[in-house]
């Protein structure tokens, strides 16, 4: 069994305390060149698609590509939660010149069939796809699995960063450059990839800790960013993970109550907490090199802390490519 704890954690809070805050957001901020992004005011033409969208750092990223113009698709779990978010990201921005383009499209990201329907008629309706944000992601106290086997944390995060990723992608190389952007967590620093084990149902334990299976998908979407740039990197197509901080979400309020009342006062909000995400998605700024890297406040970050063990190799991260292939029966153009 796998427990948080030891030399990772020790380093993940320590520089927790002084980087993940919205403290170190806005110590960060100061060395921006282009805090606003405002050289991508206008996004008209664009597509994006946010998972998980409704609510949270999705919510946020929402908001800021539809006040940039851009189409936005919403891509949520339940109808009457996402209606909810459009019509309040709608009513904020809107102006006599301007009405937003807000999309919904409902699926559910742990759930393969829903993913496939979903990207085969958003692939029969449009040409390209300018960016692909994966931002849903769940964290369950108890341990619940989908009707394929998968531990459900494991499978929504896969869902996006592999499944859904890999059927956009011809769409993504239509566009002048595609991006992909995998919400990723500071979870992901406790715990190593097992790269065997793709459904994420061998490394929880017999008894369940909804705070390990989190790590562990976080990681997953990490090497799988790496991975993409090797597989897909030669398409034009731009890969990043990235970690959004300490930031209070309605997400983090429920599935860490404690974290969250403890370090309440010193948290980013959720638009801190996006911030990254959308520079990455838009900005010009990073650059061909950086593909395939993990960011915080607009700087790449080491994915994993001296002496922790978590380091994984080429080969694994191979390995559990493999394993993303045979669960979603995806081998390829």
């Amino acid at each position: 069994m796998v427990r948080l704890g030891g030399i990772a954690a020790l380093q993940w809070y320590s520089e927790g305390l002084r980087k993940y805050g919205s403290t170190g957001y806005e110590r960060s901020k100061r060395h921006w060149k282009d805090p606003s992004i405002a050289s991508k005011n206008d996004l008209s033409g664009r597509h994006y698609i946010v998972t998980g969208a409704n609510s949270g750092i999705g919510y946020a990223i929402a908001f800021e590509l539809a006040k940039r113009m851009a189409t936005v698709h919403m891509l949520c779990r339940n109808l009457q939660r996402a209606e909810k978010a459009r019509t309040e990201i709608i009513e904020q921005i809107k102006s006599e010149a301007f009405e937003p383009s807000v999309e919904i499209h409902i699926a559910d990201m742990s759930d393969t069939e829903s993913i496939r329907s979903f990207a085969a008629s958003f692939s029969s309706k449009h040409t390209k796809l300018d960016g692909l944000i994966n931002n849903a992601g769940a964290l369950f106290q108890e341990e619940s699995r989908t009707l394929d086997g998968m531990e459900k944390t494991m499978a929504i995060a896969l869902g996006g960063s592999f499944l859904l990723t890999a059927l956009m992608l011809p769409l993504l190389k239509e566009a002048p450059s595609g991006r992909v952007v995998n919400i990723s967590s500071g979870g992901q620093y406790l715990v190593k990839l097992d790269a065997e084990d793709g459904k994420g149902i061998t490394r929880t334990g017999a008894s369940y800790d909804g705070n390990i299976a989190y790590s562990l998908a976080k990681r997953a979407q990490v090497e799988l960013t790496r991975k993409w740039v090797k597989v897909a990197g030669h398409t034009g197509v731009l890969f990043y993970s990235m970690h959004p901080g300490w930031s209070t979400t309605p997400g983090v309020t429920s599935s860490l109550p404690t974290f969250e009342k403890l370090h309440r006062n010193m948290m980013r909000d959720q638009s801190q907490g996006a911030d990254t995400a959308v520079w990455l998605a838009i900005s010009d700024e990073p650059k061909e090199n950086e593909n395939g890297t993990f960011w915080l406040d607009r700087n790449i970050i080491k994915t994993d802390f001296p002496l922790a063990s978590t380091w994984c190799t080429e080969q694994e991260r191979d390995q559990f490519w493999k394993c993303c292939q045979e669960i979603y029966n995806w081998k390829g153009e």
